[in-house]
């Protein structure tokens, strides 16, 4: 059972439950020489008030260089929890289920002397507005959008409108 298998699992068998965590940082990652150390440490979503809702914890975060990233990404994942577990309890809690917010708690909040310049000018551009809208489609069929990511195909509206807006770097 992987991990996201055991959130939704959590969830379907109890909307109360508060076992159903991601845990990324793992035992692997703890090799001294190694300077690929994932900042978060885990995910946490859970039921409240009727709104399926997450909590990410992270050792670290870089405003700039993390932070917008980390922020879209687990707000995808909870969106896909929501979906899935929507699909598969009982009509009534369904009907229910609202989609909630994600929290992330770090610890260390920073910006690298390296990003510094571009944070900066990131501030003055605060005020412009484009014209080009980059609204990421709602996740209708957790399912199908899982098949696209693992088997890296495109059928969803989602997987189409993040292939189609992907900006790879060199």
């Amino acid at each position: 059972m992987t991990q996201y298998q055991w959130v939704i699992a959590n969830l379907v068998k109890n909307l109360d439950s508060r076992k159903a965590f991601i845990n990324i940082n793992q035992v692997h990652h703890k090799d001294m020489e190694s300077k690929d150390f994932p900042c978060t440490l885990g995910m946490q979503f859970f039921v409240r008030n009727n709104h399926l809702c997450s909590a990410v914890s992270s050792r670290s975060t870089d405003i700039y260089t993390g932070l917008p990233y980390d922020m879209g990404f687990f707000s995808f994942v909870t969106e896909l929890v929501y979906r899935d577990v929507k699909s598969k309890v009982s009509a009534e809690k369904a009907a229910a289920l609202k989609l909630g917010y994600v929290t992330m708690k770090t610890n260390f909040t920073q910006i690298y002397d390296k990003t510094r310049t571009q944070a900066l000018r990131l501030l003055e551009r605060e005020n412009e507005t484009s014209s080009y809208s980059t609204d990421m489609p709602e996740i209708h069929d957790a399912e199908e959008t899982l098949e696209d990511i693992y088997k890296k195909t495109t059928h969803s509206s989602v997987k189409k409108w993040i292939t189609k807006h992907a900006e790879l770097s060199n």
